[in-house]
């Protein structure tokens, strides 16, 4: 037998051992009276075992029964728990993403917050759709940053969180704490889609309006995303020792400092710098005087890396483009995603020195050509018009 912990009423975490090695399920040993019970915890993955050991201790201590987890749990416990089990995940054993973990926390305090509010006490066995229903309610009521911001919270990120609510709650089915998932049957908010906020790829002289009009906190960082098409996290977590002058290169292979990893293996990468791009960095690098080499590049205005400030470029860009609006320029909506668009398809569409496809997802870091092909990339209409303009004639008998 394999012992990992032994603790007076809380029973003994342990694992069957054949010639040295250990093998089969973990299962908690525990005695009441006289009588010696087991529990199986069906896993073999010591993380996952400590998650329903530690489960099956808050039953017992709440009275709920002896014999294996139950539903009588807390719902705010058992999300404090939750978000432990994924801090270990994403920090000790690196089976999830940093990014992953702060998006999965973000959403149990959202809820812990509304469920202290409305339903204190509620435990696990008591959850239904119905609660959910006006949690979504309670959410639409709300503006970003727990009223810091006038901006309300949208349909379409509420929508999210409760994606990302049924999958946590996927895994209270899974450990046999609830018979079924309340999230699924959550009616979620119905997104008119706006056809003015479709992808379309402005032309050149837009986009220059746009970055110009764009605040000069972050304009910088928007001209760098619109000159290499690279993801708005690899903007924020870019830092100096990525910017190679030299062999004129952006090092695009995740950031050490906080874990931070690309998308997709292709996102590790070189980018090559443009003589507008080096110019602009050797700029930004020449006023941040005291900037060391493991410094991120672009920061806000009080200093903090930009990752720090969830949407700061985000909103400072689609800003740009709204009082543009009011003004009167006829400009489409987007967001730096549009902006990655827009660069795969002048990169391609342009005149002079175009790029291939290929080298379009060299740059970028995308890893399915296809996807470039069917998604990312827009043909220049008037470009084709000009083409198909004297196909044709050579069909047609002379007059």
């Amino acid at each position: 037998m394999v012992r990992r912990r032994s603790s007076h009423g809380e029973g003994c975490l342990l694992r069957k051992k054949k010639n040295g090695r250990p093998y089969g399920s973990y299962f908690i040993r525990y005695y009441e009276g006289k009588t010696r019970y087991a529990v199986s915890l069906h896993t073999a993955d010591l993380a996952e075992a400590k998650h329903k050991w530690h489960q099956w201790v808050i039953s017992r201590d709440n009275g709920s029964g002896s014999k294996g987890v139950n539903s009588n749990i807390e719902v705010v416990t058992w999300l404090q728990d939750f978000v432990r089990y994924r801090k270990e995940a994403a920090e000790v054993k690196k089976s999830i993403k940093p990014a992953t973990y702060n998006k999965d926390e973000d959403t149990v305090n959202n809820l812990t917050r509304f469920l202290k509010a409305k339903y204190p006490g509620l435990r696990m066995k008591d959850l239904a759709t119905p609660v959910f229903d006006d949690y979504m309610v309670w959410r639409s009521k709300e503006t970003r940053f727990h009223n810091k911001s006038k901006v309300p919270i949208t349909k379409r990120g509420i929508n999210k969180e409760l994606s990302l609510l049924a999958t946590i709650f996927k895994r209270a089915v899974k450990l046999k704490i609830i018979s079924a998932n309340p999230v699924t049957d959550v009616e979620r908010f119905g997104v008119d889609e706006d056809p003015n906020r479709d992808i379309v790829p402005w032309p050149v002289e837009q986009v220059r309006q746009i970055i110009q009009e764009v605040r000069p906190d972050a304009r910088d960082a928007i001209a760098f995303v619109a000159m290499t098409g690279c993801r708005r996290g690899e903007m924020e977590h870019l830092r100096w020792r990525d910017v190679d002058f030299d062999r004129n290169i952006v090092v695009i292979n995740g950031d050490q400092k906080t874990e931070w990893t690309p998308k997709t293996r292709s996102g590790c990468r070189d980018i090559p710098m443009s003589k507008a791009m080096r110019s602009m960095l050797l700029r930004v690098r020449k006023a941040a005087t005291q900037a060391k080499a493991d410094d991120v590049v672009f920061t806000t205005p009080d200093g903090r890396a930009m990752y720090e400030w969830s949407d700061f470029p985000l909103r400072r860009f689609q800003n740009a483009i709204r009082r543009l609006q009011k003004r009167g320029v006829d400009i489409a909506w987007g967001s730096l995603r549009t902006l990655r668009h827009w660069f795969i398809s002048h990169a391609i569409n342009r005149d002079d020195d175009p790029l291939t496809l290929l080298e379009v997802q060299r740059i970028v870091g995308h890893g399915d050509l296809s996807m470039i092909e069917r998604v990312y990339y827009h043909p220049d209409r008037s470009k084709v018009q000009r083409k198909m303009s004297s196909f044709g004639e050579d069909l047609l008998p002379d007059s």
